[in-house]
């Protein structure tokens, strides 16, 4: 994972003077529905790092208003849903770095569990992965 340093720093480079930078952020919503909080609720044991992934994320000091400097930025926030068929959510789960990787233990198991949380809430196929999106404008100083 790059820091943000790294990453401001090649911005500062890259971007031409009073040049625009946006970050987009997308944060997992966990509750509100039945299969949210299902989804959440295996991601707890079979998580390798979990919780402190989500902690981490939930209290890090360098979060995106921060990347800006002094200037500060614009922020605006609105709803985002995902729509996953249960290939598309088997692989949004493994893509995640906290996703035990086939050879661990815990791997099969986290897949049938998935897969019943599937069955169980899938309308017409279907399961909605809801997030809250935070768009970031502005220049940095």
């Amino acid at each position: 994972m790059v820091c943000f340093g790294e990453a401001r720093r090649e911005f500062q480079r890259i971007l031409k003077t009073d040049g625009w930078l946006v970050l987009l952020w997308n944060e997992r919503v966990d509750t509100g529905t039945p299969f949210l909080e299902a989804y959440e609720r295996l991601l707890e044991p079979y998580g390798t790092d979990y919780r402190d992934v989500r902690k981490k994320n939930n209290e890090d000091p360098e979060r995106p208003a921060n990347f800006f400097g002094a200037a500060g930025c614009g922020v605006r926030k609105f709803a985002n849903e995902q729509h996953f068929n249960f290939e598309g959510l088997k692989g949004r789960l493994l893509s995640a770095s906290y996703a035990p990787g086939p050879t661990h233990h815990d791997h099969k198991p986290m897949l049938e569990e998935l897969n019943k949380i599937f069955l169980q809430h899938a309308v017409s196929n279907s399961v909605t992965m809801s997030y809250e999106t935070t768009l970031y404008c502005g220049h940095l100083t």
